[in-house]
C-alpha cells in the first residue's frame, strides 16, 4: 500500500512538472527569449522622416519630356528638343512612340505632365529604367497627373435648355459638353490654389 502511494505521490509530481514544462514550451514557443516584450523608454515615440538628399543619376542614355511645350517629333535628347509625352503613354507620337530600351527619362521642374503611362519595357540589374527630373531644368515640382484638363466653359442651365431637370434645383446646376471619349467619374474644380469637388448629376 505504502509503495503505491509513492509511486502515485512521483505520478502526480512528474505531472506537475510536465505540465509546467509544457506551460514553459509555450510561453517560449510565442514569446522567444529576443521576442520577449519589454519595456523601453522612448523619449519622442513619433517617426521621423529623413530621407536621403536627391541625387541625379543621368543613366547612359537621356529623353527629356515637357508636356507643356514638347512636341514628339523632337529628338528628345535635349532640354531644347523635347518630348510632349513618355514613350509609355498611348497618346505619343512620332519619334516619342517609336522610342524603346532602358533611358533615363527627364520631366521639366514646374509642369504638370497629364496622362497615364502604361509600363510594358523593363531595365536590367544595375542598369533601371528612370523616371526622373535633372535639377537644372526648370523650377518647382514635377508632378503626373491622371487627369484630364476641362478647358470649356461651363453653363448654368436654363429652362428651356434643361427642361427635364426639376425646377428646385434647375438655376443652380451647370452642364458642359467635354466631348470625351468616355464618362468622367469625378470632377474637382480648382479655385485659388483650392480643391473643390463638383458633384456630377446623370
Amino acid at each position: 500500500m505504502a509503495n503505491w502511494m509513492n509511486q502515485s505521490q512521483k505520478l502526480m509530481n512528474f505531472s506537475k512538472f510536465a505540465i509546467v514544462s509544457f506551460y514553459l514550451i509555450s510561453i517560449l514557443l510565442i514569446f522567444p527569449p529576443q521576442c520577449i516584450p519589454q519595456k523601453i523608454h522612448i523619449p519622442d515615440p513619433d517617426l521621423k522622416w529623413t530621407p536621403k538628399p536627391f541625387i541625379f543619376h543621368p543613366g547612359k542614355s537621356i529623353r527629356y519630356i515637357d508636356f507643356k511645350n514638347g512636341d514628339d517629333n523632337n529628338s528628345g535628347l535635349s532640354k531644347e528638343q523635347p518630348w510632349k509625352h513618355h514613350p509609355w503613354d498611348k497618346n505619343a507620337k512620332g519619334k516619342s512612340a517609336d522610342c524603346r530600351g532602358i533611358h533615363t527619362y527627364c520631366f521639366k521642374k514646374g509642369v504638370i505632365y497629364r496622362g497615364a503611362l502604361s509600363a510594358n519595357e523593363s531595365g536590367k540589374e544595375n542598369n533601371p529604367i528612370r523616371l526622373t527630373i535633372d535639377p537644372t531644368w526648370g523650377t518647382g515640382d514635377a508632378k503626373i497627373y491622371g487627369s484630364i484638363r476641362i478647358e470649356k466653359r461651363w453653363h448654368r442651365c436654363t429652362d428651356k435648355e434643361c427642361p427635364n431637370i426639376p425646377e428646385t434645383g434647375r438655376m443652380a446646376t451647370w452642364y458642359i459638353d467635354p466631348n470625351f471619349d468616355f464618362i468622367p467619374r469625378k470632377v474637382w474644380e480648382l479655385r485659388d490654389d483650392h480643391v473643390i469637388v463638383v458633384h456630377l448629376a446623370r
